[in-house]
């Protein structure tokens, strides 16, 4: 919902949500960023955790008292304080978004260019090309985790580690930026879009547990098979709970 209340988001929220606002009792809402940060790894139910259910519950509602409904006084206040909270995570979000391309960076010359062969193939990686991207994938995690206290909350072992949301993003974000530096578009020039494009990355994580991901975004698209496969590969729960079944 962060992307939809960015600008205009009365009109925008009204205009994405018309739709899926005709077949309520259809739309699914998944938990929150703090709720999904909180994994433990345990893969029982994992999908049922996934989900709100009284987000979803309360969908029909919204329709009817905010996206079909007159826009009035406290509807427009509503969207107004929405639009101002998703500016401060964007601007937060940005921020972070250069710390961890600057991570990278740094951790660059460990990727040779036999391993950005592999990580553009799907196939078994080698067992060296898995440490480096778990490895990865842990710093990221690190960087991310505001509270360095807070680390005894998250797997470090990594069977559950990679059934976990954070780690399981933190897995995409090492796999983009494999497959960015390497393609030798290095520059941050424009952060607004390298936020934009880690912001979807969250999207492609929580698709991993789930059947698949519907998207025209080349990038993405891409990025969420390489990590499928390597989740999968590491044990991890995805497409439901299939495996690897469904490659």
């Amino acid at each position: 919902m962060i992307e939809l209340h960015k600008t205009r988001a009365s009109d925008v929220v009204r205009d994405v949500l018309r739709l899926p606002c005709r077949f309520p009792r259809q739309i699914i809402f998944l938990r929150d960023e703090v709720d999904l940060i909180g994994m433990d790894g345990t893969t029982r139910r994992l999908v049922r955790y996934l989900i709100d259910e009284n987000q979803t519950s309360y969908f029909p509602n919204y329709c009817s008292t905010i996206v079909e409904a007159p826009i009035d006084d406290v509807i427009g206040r509503h969207f107004s304080m929405m639009e101002s909270q998703s500016d401060a995570y964007m601007k937060e979000f940005t921020e972070r978004a250069g710390k961890i391309f600057n991570l990278f960076r740094a951790a660059e010359p460990r990727f040779d260019d036999n391993d950005v062969v592999h990580l553009r193939k799907r196939q078994s990686y080698p067992i060296e090309l898995q440490k480096k991207l778990i490895d990865m994938a842990f710093a990221v995690r690190q960087l991310l985790i505001r509270n360095d206290a807070d680390t005894r909350q998250f797997p470090t072992v990594t069977r559950l580690a990679i059934n976990t949301y954070l780690f399981r993003y933190c897995l995409f974000v090492a796999l983009y930026f494999a497959r960015w530096i390497k393609s030798n578009r290095t520059d941050l020039k424009n952060e607004k879009r390298i936020a934009n494009q880690l912001m979807d990355m969250k999207i492609g994580a929580i698709a991993s547990f789930f059947d698949g991901l519907l998207t025209n975004d080349s990038v993405l698209s891409e990025t969420y098979e390489e990590a499928v496969f390597v989740s999968g590969s590491l044990g991890g729960y995805i497409r439901c709970g299939r495996g690897l079944t469904g490659l």
